[in-house]
């Protein structure tokens, strides 16, 4: 390697950077047949800080995606070291090149390829099913912080949300609904989120970035029972998923539907959390409502469209359990949350509709 380290030395003095671009490939080449794939990172990675260094972003911008799939092609572990070497290419690598700055068209951003390349790799190598069916959650995690720090809100919802870090994401979204929610939807942002990572089998983090959220968010700042009745539904839902509660998820369902017929996705999403956790049947065409979802669900299993039944797995961390008796001193020892134009009230004469039906004692 010396002496192809010594041209690449000339190659940059002399300013030839197409030519080195092109011993980089040609080195990648080399390198991938003879399966030194350490040793091909290495100089993959000080190539494009090096072409990064001359102002050469396109072809720095192609080392890293040939970097990426080296990384997939050797079936390179996720680990810290590659995790932030990753993250520092991302952070280095422009999103637009200066061509595309002068066009007069739509910019896309450069680093998308280099993005979903990396996904794919930790998809690959993914040591547990959903790992492989996501992506790594620290992959995920950096890229997220990244497109925040740039101001791409709804990119970086997204990241977060296969994340694994509830805590900024909460942050996040308290930011989000702030700069761009109007001043009703403070509810909406967090339900969103909590119901799609509870379809997401991450009933733990979900339930950590419903309290996070209601921490922090500076017009709510409370813990259970929460100001809006959407937030209190969800809390509620939690504790049935957490005990595997099938009657108290309908009673749920009926007490709180105007609440949920704000948004259609909801009751989608609802579905799928009832047939994740509740052991629910897929909806059938016809209209059969909730309650008779839930009354063929006690009957069979859940099966997908083509007739077999389908699985779900929930990694060990994201097992959630509350006791019994726990929930029913959560559920029963608290007054009730009422809303009257959303402003929050409490009534301690009057016991919780929610409270009596779920009373398990």
């Amino acid at each position: 390697m010396s002496r192809v380290e010594e041209k690449l030395r000339l190659c940059f003095e002399n300013g030839n950077c197409y030519e080195a671009h092109q011993i980089y490939r040609t080195l990648y080449n080399r390198l991938s047949n003879q399966g030194k794939w350490q040793e091909l990172q290495d100089m993959l990675f000080s190539g494009i800080l090096r072409l990064l260094a001359e102002r050469e972003a396109a072809s720095a911008i192609d080392l890293a995606e040939l970097f990426v799939e080296a990384l997939e092609k050797s079936k390179t572990p996720v680990s810290s070291v590659v995790l932030d070497r990753f993250d520092e290419l991302l952070n280095l690598l422009p999103a637009q090149l200066e061509n595309d700055l002068e066009a007069n068209s739509e910019r896309e951003d450069r680093r998308l390829q280099y993005i979903s390349l990396g996904i794919k790799w930790s998809m690959a190598v993914g040591d547990r099913k959903r790992y492989r069916r996501r992506g790594h959650p620290g992959l995920h995690f950096r890229i997220a912080k990244l497109l925040w720090r740039e101001g791409n809100y709804t990119n970086a919802r997204s990241h977060f949300m296969y994340s694994d870090n509830p805590e900024t994401f909460a942050v996040f979204l308290t930011e989000y609904q702030m700069k761009y929610g109007y001043t009703t939807e403070k509810d909406l942002f967090i339900a969103q989120a909590v119901m799609q990572m509870l379809c997401d089998q991450k009933p733990k983090s979900a339930f950590k970035l419903l309290q996070c959220y209601c921490d922090i968010h500076p017009d709510i700042r409370s813990g259970f029972p929460y100001p809006f009745p959407l937030l209190n539904f969800l809390h509620f839902t939690i504790i049935c998923i957490a005990n595997k509660e099938i009657t108290y998820f309908s009673v749920l369902i009926d007490q709180y539907e105007s609440e949920i017929s704000h948004d259609p996705e909801y009751k989608q999403l609802l579905d799928r959390i009832g047939q994740i956790y509740m052991g629910l049947p897929q909806p059938q065409p016809a209209p059969a409502g909730f309650l008779g979802n839930m009354i063929k669900g006690l009957l069979r299993s859940p099966e997908n469209e083509s007739g077999t039944a389908e699985e779900f797995e929930i990694d060990s961390e994201e097992m959630l359990y509350i006791p019994l008796s726990s929930k029913t001193e959560c559920l029963a020892g608290t007054s009730k949350s009422r809303t009257a134009g959303r402003v929050f009230q409490t009534d301690e004469a009057q016991t919780d509709d929610i409270t009596d039906d779920m009373d398990l004692d």
